[in-house]
């Protein structure tokens, strides 16, 4: 029989063969060798969220190389299909002002001897227009940066990340608090096209909440600063169109993706690490488990994204609770070694503490009680797994929060409501309400199952019923607990 043989350039890219009659024959990840029957085959390579095919007939061995997938991405890279020379310039040179010893001591003296932050870890923003229409011409797009904040990871707000229109680049006072630095760099550029904006500051390590409207209102999500690293994160929005042909901007504009990356210094747009994180965060957002040896290589100890070893950690879990339906084998498998050397590996970066720490390690994490929600939603989602056996883990305070959730996979973000309080109160009385009648019918349809309201029912069978309401409901056990 004749070789089919596939070489792909990126890491990341998943391969598939497929007959004429839509049955998979092959798949590998970023190389694949098979022996075929003679036919018409159409090979199907995936990167990112974009793909690659091309349908050869298969008489004798055949090579076939599939060049880079230019898939799109928030962040401005080289070879992807969603940027301009200037954005991937601006984000190259993104860095926040040094400041002087005078700054420093000023600052420590005003913040009193028992708040003087270190500072020893930085932020860049960075949010982009991208307009998808290509008879559009050039537009003013007002600042994609308007509505962005930062606050502290319980939620109080500290700045703004808008721009202040005061030129393309210049300093100009936080006034943030002591966790931010006193003086930040504001950017911006492309005025009168696909307009860029955004701040590079200096800050406290911890955990922070960045504040974006996505066209429906404004979502929170957690991102963390590390010691001596910097964290990127970068917001891509398109306008609306209106029905007249009008361009809605502002509060309506559609925030079509996120990406987060955290190096030691500046981020290089063309580095293969930063375009493999992005890869890898796709691939997750996805459920994509087929992750390839040289992302699971890669994630391994090479730690010059921290981000990867959070994605790579996940998908490793995703390849041990998904078995494949396909009748041809995943490229690659779990690894309980390699899972638990990335997750240690990744735990010195970021701390026992952290809550994406603690998903990982499930029941078995070493905080108590946590403070505050994970970056990544399928952290939070082990978290709730975890609080059946560890009801403290997940306090009800943390899913009041968040219980708003919007859809920006694999972040983990929770809308904040016009009336908050009213929302949230609102969403418990709906919960109450779906786990009440839950148990009533389990109740109706088994006796054994009698009391489950009344907290009278065979210990068992009620734990049994509330673990599967933390699944179905989306709520922690401390939560379910209190209905019951």
């Amino acid at each position: 029989m004749p070789i089919l043989t596939v070489q792909a350039q990126d890491e990341t890219t998943e391969i598939f063969v497929v007959a004429t009659d839509f049955a998979l024959r092959a798949r590998g990840a970023r190389r694949l060798k098979q022996d075929l029957e003679p036919g018409i085959y159409k090979v199907r390579a995936v990167s990112g969220r974009s793909e690659w095919q091309r349908v050869v007939v298969l008489r004798d061995n055949m090579n076939i190389d599939v060049p880079t997938i230019e898939f799109g991405s928030a962040a401005p890279l080289a070879h992807t299909s969603r940027t301009h020379e200037t954005h991937m310039s601006a984000a190259e040179q993104a860095a926040p002002p040094d400041l002087d010893e005078d700054t420093h001591a000023a600052f420590a003296h005003s913040a009193g001897p028992a708040s003087r932050p270190s500072h020893s870890g930085s932020l860049v923003f960075m949010a982009r227009w991208w307009t998808p229409w290509h008879d559009s011409g050039p537009q003013k797009l007002n600042d994609p940066a308007w509505g962005a904040s930062l606050a502290t990871g319980g939620g109080r707000r500290l700045m703004s990340l808008a721009s202040r229109g005061e030129g393309a680049r210049y300093e100009a006072q936080t006034e943030a608090g002591s966790q931010i630095a006193p003086v930040a760099t504001w950017f911006s550029g492309d005025l009168a096209q696909d307009r860029y904006s955004g701040v590079s500051l200096r800050a406290h390590p911890g955990i922070y909440t960045l504040g974006l409207y996505d066209g429906e209102g404004k979502s929170e999500q957690p991102i963390t600063i590390l010691p001596g690293w910097r964290t990127h994160v970068f917001a891509l929005y398109e306008p609306s169109q209106g029905g007249g042909g009008d361009v809605w901007t502002g509060p309506r504009k559609r925030l079509v993706d996120i990406s987060v990356h955290i190096t030691r210094g500046g981020l290089s747009v063309s580095d293969d690490i930063v375009r493999l994180t992005d890869a890898a965060r796709f691939a997750l957002a996805d459920e994509r488990s087929s992750a390839t040896s040289e992302l699971l290589n890669y994630v391994r100890g090479k730690f010059q994204n921290p981000m990867l070893g959070l994605y790579g950690a996940h998908l490793l879990l995703l390849l041990k609770q998904k078995a494949s339906a396909a009748s041809i084998e995943r490229p690659v498998g779990y690894d309980d070694g390699l899972f638990h050397e990335v997750l240690e590996n990744t735990a010195s970066l970021f701390g026992e503490d952290h809550p994406d720490i603690a998903a990982l390690r499930g029941k078995d994490a070493r905080t108590e009680t946590l403070r505050f929600p994970p970056m990544l939603s399928h952290g939070w989602k082990n978290l709730l797994d975890a609080s059946a056996d560890r009801p403290e883990l997940v306090p009800p305070r943390l899913w009041r929060r968040t219980a708003q959730r919007t859809r920006t996979e694999p972040f983990f973000a929770w809308r904040i409501p016009q009336y908050q309080s009213e929302q949230i109160m609102l969403r418990q009385i709906d919960l109450t309400r779906a786990v009440l009648d839950a148990a009533a019918e389990q109740e109706r349809y088994d006796p054994d199952a009698a009391g489950l309201r009344d907290r009278a029912a065979d210990p068992k069978i009620r734990d049994s019923f509330v673990r599967d309401c933390i699944t179905r409901f989306e709520a922690p056990r401390s939560v379910i607990d209190m209905i019951l």
